[in-house]
């Protein structure tokens, strides 16, 4: 049940940024870009077909969106089979994603 929860949650958190261009609150607290500014302005880009763009906003964020799919993927089927796949994506793996986000936040606040 909580991963039901967790996955309406998530694509409705998704469905309000997309369509309601709301602020980024980590940004609007500490003045600094999260790993994942841009993410939604990619997203948006992608579905105009406005390639050239799509790493102009975060240098990451088409690994990032491919990632969160992924996540979803294995979220439908933990439900779907009662299992937890999902859990060992995330214990064996733990360390190479919150060094993609560290280097993603490094990326965004760096004035190139």
């Amino acid at each position: 049940m909580k991963k039901i929860l967790f996955l309406i949650v998530e694509l409705s958190f998704f469905t309000i940024i997309y369509f309601y261009d709301l602020p980024c609150i980590f940004k609007s607290v500490f003045n600094l870009a999260c790993p994942m500014c841009g993410i939604t302005r990619t997203l948006k880009s992608i579905f105009a077909l406005e390639l050239e763009n799509i790493f102009e906003y975060n240098l990451l964020a088409l690994p990032i969106i491919i990632f969160i799919i992924i996540i979803n993927i294995y979220l439908i089927y933990d439900i779907i089979h009662n299992t937890n796949k999902l859990y060992g994506l995330f214990g064996k793996y733990y360390k190479e994603i919150i060094f993609v986000l560290f280097i993603n936040f490094i990326l965004n606040n760096t004035v190139i």
